[in-house]
């Protein structure tokens, strides 16, 4: 493990000095599997050179330390100093990674909500590893991006009402408290 962690920081320091981020992607079969052993390795590295990668399919699988619905979120909440990279996938224990977003057990609507609070400006890709049963690779990929779009719209307009309401309350004329009134 700690030999792991000496390269990342190397490479991570050989790579910033071109311009290039290095990102650590947990997963599933690998030896920083769980949250515990990603926070591991996260601890162990240079903040300055080993980014995180966050895989949203891979922590509802593997990060068993928190509720299945959580375990992107407590990633990304953690250690959001770290975030270079997400990727939306889906995964549930009865179509495996084959799963559409959407259809598993990940809940990606609170990540999308702090991707929008924190305007994180990175990359977020779409991952499936293999069409839905049934499905065509085309019409998978289809469905989940219509998933993504509709949730990030979804999110940016409710984030978007919140913000309104909050102006408007914050910028509404305050009325002086009965006791104040008749104090005068």
């Amino acid at each position: 493990r700690g030999q792991l962690a000496r390269l990342l920081d190397e490479r991570g320091a050989l790579a910033a000095r071109h311009g290039v981020r290095v990102s650590f992607h947990h997963h599933t079969n690998v030896p920083f599997e769980t949250y515990a052993e990603t926070a591991e390795l996260l601890a162990a590295t240079d903040p300055r050179h080993v980014h995180l990668f966050c895989d949203s399919g891979h922590a509802t699988k593997d990060f068993v330390e928190f509720p299945p619905a959580r375990r992107a979120l407590e990633l990304l909440v953690r250690h959001w100093d770290r975030v270079a990279y997400i990727e939306f996938k889906d995964w549930c224990a009865a179509t495996e990674f084959a799963t559409e977003l959407g259809r598993g057990d990940a809940d990606l609507r609170p990540v999308v909500d702090l991707i929008i609070e924190r305007a994180y400006p990175g990359w977020i890709v779409l991952e499936q590893n293999a069409p839905s049963a049934g499905s065509t690779a085309g019409a998978s990929a289809a469905r989940s991006l219509r998933f993504a779009r509709d949730l990030f719209a979804s999110a940016s307009a409710s984030a978007s009402a919140s913000a309104s309401a909050s102006a408007s309350a914050s910028s509404a004329p305050k009325r002086p408290s009965s006791a104040a009134a008749s104090q005068r």
